[in-house]
């Protein structure tokens, strides 16, 4: 795969382009992302900077622990 992948949030407010290779990738299930995505686990992957880019909106952030910033979709 070497096409961008594009992403979006439900509503489509905040959308987001990634170049592949993904560097790394874990699903999580800790009591954090359980709250974060209403779900037993969620996923993650990661990327050098600049292999990613917001391509419509801005996400609104928390501190959701120390050292911890999620981002998510206000609307």
């Amino acid at each position: 795969m070497t096409e961008p992948v594009k992403g979006r949030c439900f509503c489509g407010a905040i959308q987001f382009e990634i170049d592949p290779p993904v560097t790394w990738s874990v699903a999580c299930h800790c009591d954090s992302c359980h709250r974060q995505c209403a779900a037993p686990m969620t996923v993650y992957v990661g990327l050098p900077d600049g292999q990613w880019r917001w391509t419509a909106g801005a996400p609104k952030t928390h501190l959701s622990s120390p050292g911890v910033t999620r981002e998510f979709c206000g609307d």
